[in-house]
């Protein structure tokens, strides 16, 4: 017997291949997927503009990066000591008002190269709640901790919202045609706004991304919030706070992801490397044994068998490690 509910065989349009470059945008959802992939070696831009909770701001945010908007000073705001940009989150602050802009341009300037040749965009929707800021009219991703009364709390127009995405989406394949969507639901449930609110939310999401995926053949759809709420429903897939998934529940939606969509041989390719990785990982206690030495060199033939192999894989820094 079954004692858990598991989901019907799912086959993806296409394949993510060892050489595609990847490009994340999104919830925080979305940096458990992205930097696990980067881990494994993947060419991967993961939040340029920091986490991004909502599809308006996810939208505007791409936008910029077509456009290659740069910012300038009358784009931030100084609030508690730093200087803030309400497109951008709170880790390009800066208490200094030349580091903040120059941290924000420099990633759009380098995330606007790279959306123009990346081959899998990998977009994470987490809530449908939008803040706009009451003076300029402008839906902010992200609040920087200012008084609640200086923003208005709604949640997004469905139809608007799918027009929006439906010409982003167009936008994208005029500038760059080989780009292929993935896109995905946060299993995290935003429980502040309710639980009914909460549901809500993700009903509309789950509807544009079902939407998104009917107008465009390039356009593809990951249950990551199904196999959260149906799969793994048990606390202990959770993190202490009950809300966020943990490890355990964060690799296995990541093993389940690279069945869909990667093939034989890429998973081939990404056991290799697995086996550096935890060879890395591995607590040493005695470096200066000859018998550590000589497992350094093991693994260093090692990479540069696997550098011959996937010569569109930088193995540099494995190198080194060993090599010190």
């Amino acid at each position: 017997m079954e004692f858990r509910t598991v989901l019907n065989s799912f086959f993806s349009k296409y394949k993510i291949e060892g050489k595609d470059k990847l490009f994340f945008m999104g919830s925080c959802f979305t940096e458990n997927i992205g930097y696990q992939l980067q881990r494994l070696k993947f060419e991967s831009i993961i939040n340029p503009f920091g986490i991004v909770y909502n599809p308006i701001s996810i939208s505007n945010s791409l936008e910029i990066l077509i456009q290659n908007k740069l910012f300038s000073e009358s784009d931030l705001f100084e609030h508690q000591g730093a200087w803030h940009s309400f497109d951008f989150h709170s880790r390009f602050s800066d208490v200094e008002k030349e580091k903040c802009l120059e941290k924000i341009n420099q990633s759009i300037t380098s995330a606007s190269v790279a959306i123009k040749s990346t081959n899998i965009l990998f977009i994470t929707f987490g809530s449908a709640h939008i803040y706009n800021l009451k003076s300029k009219d402008k839906t902010v991703a992200n609040c920087h901790k200012l008084p609640a009364n200086y923003f208005e709390k709604r949640v997004i127009d469905f139809n608007q919202t799918l027009n929006i995405y439906i010409t982003l989406f167009k936008k994208l394949k005029e500038q760059n045609k080989n780009i292929k969507i993935i896109i995905t639901l946060s299993p995290i449930r935003y429980l502040s706004d309710g639980f009914a609110e909460n549901q809500k939310s993700k009903a509309l999401l789950i509807l544009l991304c079902h939407a998104l995926k009917d107008n465009f053949d390039f356009v593809d759809y990951y249950p990551a919030y199904e196999i959260m709420m149906d799969d793994l429903r048990d606390y202990r897939f959770y993190d202490d706070d009950m809300i966020h998934p943990n490890q355990l529940a964060i690799n296995y939606i990541f093993n389940h992801f690279s069945t869909v969509y990667f093939e034989k041989e890429t998973l081939i390719m990404i056991q290799e490397i697995e086996k550096i990785k935890k060879a890395m990982e591995h607590k040493v206690f005695f470096k200066e044994s000859e018998a550590y030495k000589y497992h350094c060199q093991k693994m260093i033939q090692q990479i540069d068998s696997l550098q011959r192999k996937y010569p569109f894989k930088d193995f540099s820094a494995e190198k080194v490690f060993f090599r010190h």
